[in-house]
């Protein structure tokens, strides 16, 4: 980015949630950041707004905000929804034991991650700003186990579970309860393995960005796709900033983050 026009409308776009993804040109973000469709003022708790303002340098007004039960699965208390313009909406149910303002706050990370699609890591960042955000209501436990429990494939898990019981038990299959336990038993520690390695990974990224930019940390995360978090967590605290020059000579989104991101 040698233009400061183009600083400036990318800076005006990332502050509004519109945020540059991997292999994408600038002209490409530009291009679809000028027929995106901005919305604003919606009402949204004042304390909100302003912690993501002060940690993640993004204005969540832009994101609309639904008191409704419509479209959630019947253990979900709050969700954020994408539709084909890339516009979220966050939708939370009246009656929750847990705060509104938490539900919304973590819901308005998916939000402003939205056009990032990181299907890997996008509860880690969920869970672990919200355990920073409110360290009352998210217990080391409760942050940790968090992407699990909100895995699809946790779901997909447990149907198939039930399918394999189910036809077990009608067949009678010779030592079905043996093979049973075995089957539960490995899915589960293959699916806490698989989490405590991707807690490991982003972890790693997160103390690497801290090691050298303390006060812009969560700025940065929040905009890493799957393979930033990836490519930073192999990087050691002490040639971070070194890599990032380099990586900011040939892409655009790591010039912008090193100018806009990371010298606040």
């Amino acid at each position: 980015m040698t233009d400061t026009q183009d600083r400036s409308r990318v800076a005006s776009y990332d502050r509004r949630c519109f945020l540059p993804v991997p292999d994408e040109s600038l002209e490409e973000y530009l291009s679809q950041a000028q027929t995106h469709t901005f919305l604003s003022d919606h009402v949204i708790p004042q304390r909100i707004v302003q912690v993501f303002r002060d940690l993640f340098f993004v204005d969540i007004t832009v994101i609309p905000v639904e008191v409704s039960s419509k479209g959630l699965w019947p253990w979900e208390l709050a969700c954020c929804f994408i539709d084909a313009q890339e516009n979220p909406l966050v939708r939370y149910r009246s009656k929750t034991k847990i705060a509104q303002h938490v539900l919304i706050a973590h819901e308005m990370i998916h939000a402003t991650r939205a056009r990032l699609i990181s299907p890997k890591f996008e509860e880690y960042c969920a869970y672990a700003a919200s355990a920073a955000l409110f360290p009352n209501q998210f217990s080391r436990w409760r942050a940790w186990l968090g992407p699990l429990c909100s895995s699809g494939e946790v779901v997909s898990l447990v149907a198939g579970i039930w399918l394999f019981w189910i036809v077990g038990m009608i067949f009678l299959w010779p030592g079905f309860f043996l093979w049973f336990w075995i089957f539960l038993c490995s899915s589960c520690v293959g699916l806490l393995l698989r989490l405590w390695y991707r807690w490991r990974v982003w972890r790693s990224a997160f103390n690497c960005i801290a090691s050298v930019w303390p006060k812009s940390v969560w700025a940065l995360v929040i905009r890493l796709h799957d393979k930033d978090i990836v490519w930073v967590s192999k990087i050691s605290s002490n040639d971070i900033e070194k890599r990032v020059e380099e990586r900011a000579v040939t892409d655009w989104r790591w010039q912008f983050f090193k100018e806009k991101i990371l010298k606040n």
